[in-house]
């Protein structure tokens, strides 16, 4: 069950970060764990367990999703169902927007081997 740690307002609420609760295998993607225009030649896929996560559990599920600038997918494909969000260790700027509803901006710090829950809803404009 979702235990909200902390509010960061507009209805969005926080958990504690937990172990991955799945093993997914390699995501097919780990946004910032490549440059922007890879040699195919020399990309390696970074060490399991040296990447983390999060997972939305927003509405509506339909919102966009952008991780510092780029757009990686809707709320839906990083459900707590899904494969979480996966993004390299640091601190990253997550964006979500959605049609009649306010934009929700937030900053996240990913630790190696967590996901980071998020639960709530978007405000109406």
């Amino acid at each position: 069950m979702f235990r909200p740690h902390f509010s960061i307002g507009f209805g969005l609420f926080v958990g504690y970060p937990i172990a991955y609760p799945v093993v997914y295998g390699y995501p097919t993607y780990v946004y910032g764990a490549y440059p922007a225009e890879p040699d195919v030649a020399t990309t390696e896929p970074p060490p399991v367990g040296s990447y983390g996560g999060v997972s939305l559990d927003i509405t509506p599920d339909d919102a966009t999703v952008s991780v510092d600038g780029t757009y990686v997918g809707t709320v839906r494909d990083f459900t707590s169902t899904h494969q979480p969000l996966t993004l390299t260790p640091g601190r990253h700027h997550i964006e979500l927007q959605a049609p009649d509803r306010e934009p929700l901006a937030f900053d996240v710090d990913i630790v190696a081997g967590e996901v980071i829950p998020y639960q709530g809803a978007m405000q109406p404009s």
